[in-house]
């Protein structure tokens, strides 16, 4: 029973693993970031925030607190 159970498993271990790459496309590199020049040039553009893509108050106040009901939940449950 427990070897027929096993040869199951990984039966649809291989078949969602086949399944998965089946399904996944072909990732290129885009050409930008060739453009730019070193690794201070790739990340100049993700040093500039926008003003309305900066978190407010409720958005931070939020993140804090799901840091301390995780806590809670690893500790008391």
């Amino acid at each position: 029973m427990k070897a027929r159970r096993l040869v199951a498993g990984l039966a649809l271990c291989v078949m969602f693993c086949l399944l998965a790459t089946w399904w996944a496309d072909t990732a290129y590199a885009g050409t930008s970031v060739q453009e730019q020049k070193g690794l201070g040039g790739v990340f100049q553009n993700k040093r500039e925030l926008d003003e309305d893509k900066k978190p407010n108050g409720l958005k931070m106040a939020l993140g804090i607190g799901s840091i301390f009901v995780m806590i809670a939940v690893v500790k008391y449950l």
